[in-house]
Formats: C-alpha cells, structure tokens, sequence
C-alpha cells in the first residue's frame, strides 16, 4: 500500500487514529525502529525509544500536557523515489493541546516525513520533522499579554503607593 494514502490501513492513517486515542505507544509500530523524528518543540528523537520517552515526559504523571489531537493533512500524494522504495510527504497540520491546567491550545504547523518501505515490505515513518512559525504562534501571544497585564498592574500599583506616599508627606508637612 502507498505511504501516505486516504485507506484506513496504511501508516499515515493509523498514525492519525492512535494519537486520537491517547495511546501514544500504540503509533509506535508505524514507525521505524530506526526513526529520526523533530517534534514542534525542536527535540531531536532517534528511535522508537526516544519517541515513547517524550511523549511519557509530555503528557505522563507530572507531564505539562494533558492531550493532544493532531491532524495531519498532506499537500500532494508521497512523492516517491525512482525505485519506489522511499518516499517525501509534507503538508499541514493543526495541533490541538490541553494543558495540565486546561488552557487549551490550538498550534498551526507544517510537516515534512520520509517513509520507507522497510524489509518486511511494509510502509513506515522513516524521519519526521514538524514545524512552526515561532512569530505566529498562540503560546507566545499569551506570554506577551501576560507581560502586558504584569505592567499595567505594576503602573496601577505603582501610582497608587505613589499617590498614598505623596499624601502622607503633604499631611505630615501640615501638621
């Protein structure tokens, strides 16, 4: 089967369906053990391994997010290699995260993978990166708010300890 196909069965598809549930460990067969993958935070992973270790220390017990729901949607069909066993997909993706707190964020990304067709004649995810425009993105708008709020507070606080210090010096000259 094609890497990268609308069928229920093929790698990309299955990908999809795991990450829905929460199973992070269950995508792992569509993966090569010898995957090389860069999520949106810019982690280098090698290997199945490295891919369940990050997600455990994501979203496991103490982990920084709660959920995620990925969607994946390629531009064009694999591009595939002269001997048909490789090939280049790439497209978009939306990816929605809950945060252990439960402020929920939608990210926008792009996404490059090569898949292969391994030994065993089955399709899977030889290297995958995943990126985001850093500028354009709904984390960083909420830390730029946050230093907003922080200095009108500060400016707030600020006039009133001034304004009551400038009241307790005129009433202490008058007396």
């Amino acid at each position: 089967m094609s890497p990268g196909c609308a069928r229920s069965g093929c790698a990309a598809c299955r990908t999809r369906q795991t990450r829905h549930a929460c199973d992070y460990d269950a995508m792992l067969p569509v993966l090569s053990e010898q995957i090389r993958a860069t999520p949106v935070n810019q982690e280098f992973l090698s290997g199945r391994a490295a891919v369940s270790a990050y997600f455990k220390k994501w979203f496991g017990a103490g982990g920084y997010l709660k959920k995620l729901d990925m969607k994946l949607t390629p531009d064009a069909l694999t591009e595939l290699s002269a001997d048909k066993n490789w090939g280049v997909v790439y497209g978009n993706g939306v990816e929605n995260y809950a945060l252990r707190d439960g402020r929920p964020y939608e990210i926008r990304t792009r996404w490059t993978a090569v898949m292969a067709k391994e030994a065993d004649g089955r399709w899977r995810v030889r290297a995958l990166h995943i990126g985001t425009n850093f500028l354009d993105n709904p984390i960083l708008t909420d830390a730029e708010h946050s230093v907003v709020k922080a200095a009108s507070a500060g400016l707030v606080g600020g006039l009133v300890v001034g304004g009551l210090l400038l009241w307790w010096v005129r009433r202490k000259k008058k007396v």
